[in-house]
């Protein structure tokens, strides 16, 4: 077959990259758990590009689970009434990283009385 040539084929194969995850429980001093604390995610760095939200549940539990890179994140959660935390989490590639239990506290309701000496 003269004038006919041959196509080169070339394969592209797509290789899949693990995807981590961040997932933990956020709980008052005394260790029970606070629903509704909104948690952000914010990647660090090479990864400052990934960004993700997550609301506690009623057992406090909250995952991140959007495909994460490997690196170091900063989640930061808050709630109404509750001083703001934040925790610095590193996660290796496909890593699901359990991070335990993050601790909010509330704030202080109680207003400072001043002394007969103080007020007059």
């Amino acid at each position: 077959m003269q004038g006919f040539s041959s196509l080169a084929r070339n394969s592209i194969y797509l290789e899949e990259a693990p995807c981590g995850s961040i997932y933990g429980y956020v709980v008052n001093i005394n260790g029970d758990p606070v629903e509704n604390a909104r948690l952000k995610l914010r990647g660090l760095r090479k990864v400052k590009h990934i960004k993700d939200r997550a609301v506690s549940d009623k057992d406090g539990f909250f995952e991140f689970s959007k495909c994460l890179d490997a690196g170091k994140y900063v989640i930061t959660i808050n709630k109404r009434r509750h001083r703001p935390a934040q925790k610095t989490v590193v996660i290796e590639e496909g890593e699901e990283k359990d991070i335990g239990e993050i601790v909010l506290k509330r704030k202080s309701t109680k207003m400072k009385m001043l002394s007969e000496e103080e007020a007059e």
